[in-house]
């Protein structure tokens, strides 16, 4: 509710300066293609087009530049995929914008010309790069440029977001158990290097195969906990039929990293605190307490309202 002082009445938004200069800061950008040297204008049409916000968020909406309050005890961040097109638009601007929401950590790689520019950049913004990653194939093709990608940015973590080697509609038993052995080399290389590797489960692994076994059962039972650490995203393990709760206390030491999403009524993904799960009660499971908890929207034409959405209903 708007407070009241000196028999004015005031919305609780301006009395965050930081998150007006951020959107200020973007709507010039949307309007310019980068900052003016001289005056401020206005183009909410542009800019909601650009950075894919609604108009009416742009009349400062307290669910996405409000004032957030201090996370007491989780670590929230997001994965800078939710908001892509902003990113591409101009990326400093939008992890300026991500930081005075009140997100501290980003994962993904890197944007810009340099790598090194990249890291000094987010250093400056007081962002803190958590971890990267790709498919099976890519790391094990590139694996030296993942890792100079996670010292540039001092990130801990280095996620295999696509464990096979085959589309998922070719996974069996067999496959599962190279799948396992890969997963084991690369975590030992990664460690190696001084980081920890996780994989990232989707709904195809827990499909029953012939001989009555989920791949992600044969892959957590066989690969060695100190290589390979899990990054259990909320959307897709719902989506293949698991409770998130139960495997979070089946395997609360193997899962540093969580993707946050929803599930929309007609089983799409939806922004987290939009959809049917119940994501408060998530939080308040028996997870690690040095856990991450990445929001992560794909595909969404307006991720910076959805980044704005989040926090602050995970916040509150």
């Amino acid at each position: 509710m708007p407070q009241k002082k000196s028999g004015k009445t005031y919305s609780p938004i301006f009395r965050c300066p930081g998150i007006m200069r951020a959107v200020f800061r973007l709507n010039r950008l949307a309007v310019h293609g980068r900052l003016p040297r001289n005056g401020y204008q206005m183009n909410r049409r542009r800019f909601s087009k650009k950075l894919g916000l609604g108009t009416a968020s742009l009349v400062l909406a307290p669910s996405v530049v409000g004032c957030l309050a201090t996370v007491p005890s989780k670590r929230f961040g997001i994965i800078l995929n939710t908001v892509k097109d902003a990113m591409a638009h101009d990326f400093e601007a939008t992890l300026r914008a991500l930081k005075e929401m009140g997100y501290r950590y980003v994962e993904g790689g890197f944007y810009g010309d340099s790598l090194k520019s990249y890291a000094k950049t987010l250093k400056g913004i007081g962002l803190k790069g958590i971890g990267h990653g790709s498919s099976m194939g890519e790391l094990k093709k590139d694996f030296a440029r993942y890792v100079e990608i996670a010292e540039t940015l001092e990130h801990q973590y280095i996620i295999c977001y696509y464990p096979w080697m085959v589309g998922n509609d070719q996974i069996d038993e067999k496959r599962t158990f190279e799948t396992v052995e890969r997963l084991n080399g690369l975590g030992k290389r990664i460690k190696d290097r001084g980081f920890q590797f996780c994989w990232h489960p989707h709904n195809f692994e827990f499909k029953t195969l012939k001989d009555g076994r989920r791949p992600f059962d044969i892959i957590m039972d066989n690969t060695d906990p100190e290589l390979v650490q899990l990054q259990l995203d909320t959307y897709w393990f719902k989506k293949g039929g698991g409770s998130v709760i139960e495997y979070i206390n089946a395997y609360k030491r193997r899962i540093p990293l969580f993707h946050l999403k929803d599930m929309a009524r007609d089983g799409s993904i939806s922004c987290p605190g939009q959809g049917i799960m119940p994501i408060q009660k998530i939080l308040a499971s028996n997870a690690a307490a040095d856990s991450m908890w990445i929001v992560e929207v794909e595909n969404i034409p307006n991720g910076l309202t959805c980044a704005g959405e989040a926090i602050d209903f995970l916040k509150h």
